[in-house]
């Protein structure tokens, strides 16, 4: 959670409920049953995260809580104690960079066209989580807010099934789900001019991959059947020697070896 907007006839309640919640995280060795809060990655992106809190303070900010309440806090360490901050704007960093790191400002918004003014307002567009008791208002947002993902009272959920995507510059493509996996599938095209081979006027399709991957492509084979079905047959097979030839019925396997020659019987 990078910035938080939160409509300003509940934002007083919402700071100090969660001002409180923050207090209850204990900062400590991961391998303690009793740390709640574990270190960052390095001393150096803890430094990072000190430095958005102190320039976000020089500018107006207000921290909210006392490094003092977390004993395993210490510079130049990957320790860092949590910090919540008011009075912020997009002047700060804290506000307009990415942070990854236990550090968080909150900012009083008067309307919901305020606030998807304010969450387009960033070079990032990862994702976004909208909080709400109304699942009409909840979509309305989401379409107008510039993120690849967008939730509704959850973050950072994910799912094998469900793409992980940005926008801006958070990033090209997507991991994950159908799409995701199509990335790592890269497809030979084989086109041969009428009379060749036998063929007709429709295209020679062939897509190879790993062995390990073949499930997933078989899938998205199923799932474009309509598109196959215009070409003359396409291949689904290893990155290795073995080839497994099938036609556009999909469960049809036919003899390896074919891509050596012209098709041999049965295809």
């Amino acid at each position: 959670m990078e910035r938080i907007y939160v409509h300003a006839s509940v934002y007083q309640k919402f700071v100090d409920g969660f001002v409180e919640l923050t207090r209850r995280y204990r900062l400590g060795n991961p391998l303690d049953a009793q740390t709640t809060l574990g270190p960052m990655v390095r001393a150096d992106a803890a430094a990072n995260v000190r430095n958005q809190i102190e320039d976000a303070m020089k500018t107006g900010a207000r921290a909210l809580l006392d490094p003092k309440g977390f004993p395993a806090n210490k510079d130049g360490t990957p320790y860092l104690a949590p910090q919540v901050l008011v009075d912020v704007d997009h002047r700060m960093t804290l506000m307009s960079e990415e942070t990854f790191g236990p550090a968080v400002g909150i900012m009083a918004v008067k309307s919901d066209e305020e606030a998807i003014t304010l969450m387009n307002d960033s070079r990032y567009g990862l994702t976004a989580s909208i909080w709400t008791s109304d699942p009409q208002a909840a979509p309305s947002i989401g379409e107008r807010v510039e993120t690849g993902t967008w939730y509704m009272n959850r973050c950072d959920y994910l799912d094998p099934a469900l793409a992980w995507t940005g926008v801006k510059d958070s990033g090209r493509g997507c991991t994950l789900s159908r799409l995701g996996l199509e990335a790592f599938h890269p497809a030979q095209i084989v086109s041969s001019a009428p009379g060749l081979l036998g063929m007709d006027k429709r295209k020679r399709i062939v897509l190879i991959t790993h062995d390990r991957l073949k499930p997933a492509l078989v899938e998205w084979a199923r799932s474009h059947i309509e598109l196959l079905r215009e070409h003359e047959l396409y291949a689904i097979g290893t990155t290795g020697s073995r080839i497994e030839k099938t036609d556009s019925r999909i469960n049809s396997p036919l003899k390896p070896g074919w891509l050596a020659g012209a098709p041999q019987s049965g295809a």
